[in-house]
C-alpha cells in the first residue's frame, strides 16, 4: 500500500527496478528527498535555487555580478560565474587538507543537461540523478568510499 495519499502525488506511476509501481517525482520534490538525506546523514552541503540566480542575473548591481565571477553577456545583463553548477555540491571531510566532494546535478525524469552545466559536466565529476532510489544509493555509496580513503591513508601513514 502506498502511504502517500492520492491527493498528494503528483506526476505518473511507473515500474520500477523491482517492478514496483512508482511516481514519477519532480525536481522540486527530489530536491526536498536529497535535502533531509544530507541533513540525516550529516553531510556538508549547498544548494542555492535556481530563482536566486535568476534574480542576481536581472537585478543585482555591477559590483555584485563581478564578485560572483560574472561578465556582461551579449543581452546587456551580467551573467553569474557560477552558472551551470551543479544543484547539490556535497562535501565529506577527510582530514585537516582534504575533502571528498560528490557533485549531484537533480532533474526530473525527463530533465537535460544545458548548457552551462555540460560545460561543468565535461570538466567535474557531476552525477546527473532523476530516481530517489539511485540518489539514496550513491550517497551511501559516497559515504563508504570516503570511510574507504580515510582508512587507507591511516594505514599507510598519510596525511590527510
Amino acid at each position: 500500500m502506498n502511504p502517500i495519499s492520492k491527493k498528494k502525488q503528483c506526476g505518473r506511476y511507473y515500474k520500477g527496478e523491482n517492478n514496483i509501481g512508482k511516481v514519477d517525482i519532480t525536481e522540486a520534490d527530489l530536491q526536498k528527498l536529497v535535502d533531509d538525506l544530507l541533513s540525516v546523514r550529516k553531510i556538508k552541503n549547498f544548494h542555492i535555487p535556481d530563482g536566486v540566480w535568476k534574480w542576481l542575473t536581472l537585478n543585482a548591481p555591477k559590483v555584485c555580478a563581478l564578485l560572483s565571477g560574472g561578465a556582461r553577456g551579449r543581452n546587456g545583463k551580467y551573467n553569474n560565474g557560477l552558472a551551470g553548477c551543479p544543484d547539490n555540491p556535497c562535501f565529506i571531510r577527510l582530514g585537516e587538507k582534504f575533502n571528498l566532494n560528490l557533485m549531484l546535478e537533480l532533474k526530473s525524469k525527463k530533465g537535460r543537461l544545458h548548457g552551462k552545466q555540460k560545460l561543468w559536466a565535461r570538466d567535474v565529476a557531476v552525477n546527473k540523478m532523476k530516481d530517489p532510489d539511485a540518489v539514496i544509493k550513491l550517497v551511501e555509496e559516497y559515504i563508504e568510499v570516503a570511510e574507504k580513503i580515510k582508512k587507507l591513508c591511516e594505514e599507510k601513514g598519510i596525511e590527510l
